[in-house]
């Protein structure tokens, strides 16, 4: 079995216990109960689920589901960001870079990996070796009474770290090359055109999730 098929494995199982506990990574991300049905509004793009969003200052680690319209569709999904202070600014507190988005079915399971413009979250942008490093850094603790993060439990935050790994060993490395790839040519055609504030474009890349094939 190799590396990225033992991790789909891993993923699998802690995707079936989130089912079995929760009713699903929807249902859990948004504090609902097992039973529930509920699922995001999705004319209410600025509600995050859970509302403070999921952060771990100790790692830089950051997300969110929230769901809305999109140039695509109607779309339910996770925003991870990795925080972190770069020196060249000076700053005293941490800002973020947007690393990816997994698109999620209605049911929770993982439909694709997507990247957005810079004004779609107004992150501080970084190129593509940088942010897949950022990427691969990203580990979300699980809750601890003793910390002032805002934390899921051991169960969610393993399935984020495992569906975020899937990412990085798949998907992600592509579609962040493409993209700086994209930016590069049509900056080549005309070097003035404000990109990442081209409210025109709102997706930079999309890659469907990857379920390895045993070999």
């Amino acid at each position: 079995m190799s590396a990225i098929e033992r991790l789909y494995q891993d993923f699998t199982e802690v995707n079936l216990q989130v089912k079995h506990r929760f009713g699903g990574i929807v249902q859990a991300l948004m504090g609902a109960s097992q039973a529930s049905s509920a699922v995001p509004d999705a004319r209410s793009e600025g509600v995050h689920y859970p509302d403070t969003d999921f952060l771990d200052r100790a790692t830089g680690s950051q997300c969110f589901m929230h769901r809305h319209d999109s140039a695509r569709r109607d779309s339910l999904h996770i925003h991870f960001f990795y925080r972190w202070q770069p020196k060249s600014l000076a700053l005293d507190h941490a800002i973020t870079t947007h690393l990816v988005a997994l698109d999620l079915s209605l049911e929770g399971e993982p439909l694709g990996w997507f990247l957005v413009n810079q004004w779609v979250v107004g992150d501080f942008w970084q190129e593509a070796k940088t942010t897949l490093d950022m990427a691969k850094k990203w580990r979300m603790s699980a809750h601890d009474t003793q910390s002032s993060d805002f934390l899921p439990d051991a169960l969610v935050a393993n399935w984020l770290n495992l569906v975020l790994a899937m990412a990085v060993k798949t998907s992600l490395p592509e579609i962040l090359e493409e993209r700086d790839q994209r930016i590069d040519e049509i900056l080549s055609h005309s070097p003035n055109r404000k990109i990442l504030t081209d409210r025109r474009i709102e997706i930079m890349g999309y890659r469907p999730f990857m379920i390895p094939q045993r070999g």
